[in-house]
């Protein structure tokens, strides 16, 4: 496969989310996005076991992930919502 669709209840992979100055995550590269988990931008609970499998599935290049919200399935499996991750 050379795309990973990952729905979830959000619209996006969030920074700081829930606080005043969060910030959703639109397109990104899979460096970026283990920069965002080393500093412990996404909770354990929540989104970080989302994003690992999105970066695991990055590790070969080419590859393309995408998280977002089950209400927008379709424009998530066309990469126009979510969160884009390319290795």
């Amino acid at each position: 496969a050379d795309a990973l669709v990952i729905l979830t209840a959000g619209d996006a992979a969030m920074i700081r989310f829930g606080e005043p100055e969060q910030v959703a995550i639109h397109e990104t590269d899979l460096q970026t996005m283990r920069s965002y988990v080393e500093a412990g931008y996404f909770a354990a609970g929540s989104m970080l076991p989302k994003v690992q499998a999105a970066l695991k599935f990055l590790e070969k290049p080419g590859r393309t992930a995408v998280i977002g919200s089950l209400d927008n399935a379709v424009d998530v499996a066309m990469l126009r919502a979510g969160t884009i991750i390319r290795s």
